[in-house]
């Protein structure tokens, strides 16, 4: 019987298929563990694109609702929230869905509960105190910090008898500092919440700069959200990798094709997974993928990734940011603010805007202050080729 692609780069994989990610969930059933204590304890998870965030987050989901943790994922996605308001009335709404859901599945096996009447609550509310609907919206932007306090602390009230936890987990959060004060906002009303031992827990995913600005510019916040930074995979984390999705083939594959593949990637999770798919519809009849193999179809991935990932990133670029990212690229694919400042023949404070936005959009990484770097070697072969076509 023919066997599937075990390779799957169109979703995010299951937690069964994380490789090195041990001692993140170690710390992260230890946070759980505060937090059931009524010691709440946030996270701040950080790393480059494709790094693996979101597969963890997944992870985390499965393991706090086998505790019997609600768990609420939100995503941030570019301009989704244009006020912590906005934020703060989406947790809300999820969180009534869920107990609704909750309580309902009790009433259906037969077990009789109060669960529902005890923490429900209507999104128009007119007065004031633990409503959410206030007639205009710069009263609605002050109160409502007070307004979400007062009803997630009713609602832990209510629920705390039955479950451990809740769960808060937002993916893609360095959208969140595009709100002015977001993230201050969230750690000081998480923060009061957990002073009064309600079990709230936060989870926080994003880009590897998500966690370097917090360190830099607000130390109270790192405080709070602490910080799991994602590293890339060992020669030995590729080879478990591979061995874990082809255990189900008879396909094997080479320990040099192994240290060849590691080389390339830079041990980046979904270029690792690009490579399989592509080796592994490449192997057709043979029972293991060597390096002549991967050499031969090393094009065929770069086009693989140029569709599914380059493309994308490199098209939501200026004219100008294309410019710079292209220029770090003829450098190597790192470079010092005052080499690009020499080489484009123009003046810092005329980079430093277009350097920021590209970080915050993935083709850069901040390596220290005055250094960046293309966020993977195969982005920048990319990037030169890209931007030759298009002068």
């Amino acid at each position: 019987m023919a066997v599937g692609n075990p390779f799957n780069t169109g979703q995010v994989a299951r937690p069964s298929e994380l490789v090195n990610r041990t001692k993140e969930h170690d710390t992260f059933e230890t946070y759980l563990d505060s937090t059931t204590r009524r010691s709440p304890m946030s996270v701040a998870i950080c790393g480059i694109r494709g790094i693996g965030k979101t597969s963890l987050l997944a992870k985390f989901e499965e393991y706090a609702i086998k505790k019997n943790c609600i768990v609420l994922r939100l995503e941030a996605e570019e301009g989704k929230y244009s006020s912590v308001v906005d934020l703060y009335s989406e947790i809300l709404s999820m969180t009534n869905a869920e107990l609704t859901k909750r309580s309902m599945l009790k009433i259906l096996s037969g077990k009789v509960s109060g669960f529902v009447n005890s923490f429900s609550f209507t999104l128009t509310h007119q007065e004031s105190g633990l409503g959410l609907k206030v007639e205009g919206k710069k009263a609605k932007d002050e109160l409502m910090p007070m307004i979400f306090r007062e009803k997630m602390l009713q609602i832990w009230d209510n629920i705390k008898a039955e479950v451990p936890a809740v769960i808060i987990m937002i993916d893609e959060a360095e959208f969140l500092e595009e709100i002015k004060g977001g993230l201050m906002a969230l750690r000081n009303t998480f923060s009061r919440l957990g002073e009064k031992e309600c079990g709230y827990m936060l989870v926080l995913s994003g880009r590897l700069t998500f966690h370097k600005e917090m360190n830099e510019l607000f130390s109270p916040l790192t405080r709070f959200f602490h910080p799991m930074e994602l590293k890339p995979l060992s020669e030995n984390d590729v080879k478990q990798l591979f061995l874990l999705h082809l255990k189900k083939t008879n396909v094997k594959i080479a320990d040099d094709c192994i240290r060849k593949i590691t080389e390339d990637s830079e041990g980046h999770p979904y270029v690792l997974l690009v490579i399989g798919h592509v080796l592994f519809n490449q192997s057709k009849e043979k029972e293991e993928i060597q390096l002549d193999l991967y050499k031969e179809n090393f094009g065929e991935i770069l086009n693989y990734l140029a569709v599914e990932l380059f493309d994308g990133m490199y098209g939501k670029l200026s004219a100008a940011e294309k410019t710079i990212v292209s220029q770090i690229a003829r450098l190597g694919g790192s470079a010092r603010v005052s080499e690009l400042v020499k080489a484009m023949k123009t003046q810092y404070g005329a980079l430093s805007p277009y350097l920021k936005s590209l970080v915050r959009k993935g083709s850069l990484i901040k390596v220290t202050r005055g250094e960046y770097k293309i966020f993977h070697k195969l982005y920048s072969k990319y990037v030169l080729g890209a931007y030759e076509k298009e002068e």
